[in-house]
């Protein structure tokens, strides 16, 4: 369906960031309309230090065109914009990875962080409900690994 989304509901416990589907207390969630600039109350933040962040700040651009955000941050090794943060460069998938579980919360604001990438960002933002922070991760499915989630190129 067009205007709506499935929510897993948060796990027992609150940890871990996969989790089966189809799974008990899935949920439909419909859209709201807007009008004008969408407000989400989360950081939105972006880790490239590879040769693309210059398209790294492209897709922070069109997802603050779309939205606010109380704050926003390229963690990045070459600082251009006002929303750049200097950070070491990290040589490899592995490395990235581990910076985004051990280091990320410390650059973030609010109680969530929408996590976005070079080529994974807000298309349409009005398509945000305040009921997202309800859960404890929404991200992209694995290909490799069918039925689990935990694939966060783009992930709250």
């Amino acid at each position: 369906m067009k205007d709506s989304c499935y929510l897993l509901p948060k796990s027992k416990g609150g940890g871990g960031n996969s989790a089966s589907f189809p799974r008990r207390g899935v949920r439909r969630l419909t859209y709201p309309q807007f009008s004008g600039k969408v407000k989400i109350p989360v950081t939105l933040i972006c880790v490239d230090t590879t040769g693309k962040a210059d398209l790294a700040r492209r897709a922070i651009k069109e997802c603050l065109s779309q939205a606010d955000f109380p704050a926003v941050k390229l963690l990045t090794n070459e600082v251009k914009e006002p929303f750049d943060v200097k950070i070491p460069t990290l040589p490899g998938i592995p490395d990235y990875s581990n910076f985004l579980i051990r280091d990320l919360h410390r650059f973030v604001e609010t109680s969530h962080c929408l996590v976005v990438q070079w080529d994974g960002y807000i298309v349409d933002a009005t398509r945000w409900i305040p009921e997202f922070l309800h859960y404890d991760y929404i991200g992209a499915p694995w290909w490799q690994w069918k039925g689990l989630v935990g694939n966060g190129g783009f992930s709250l």
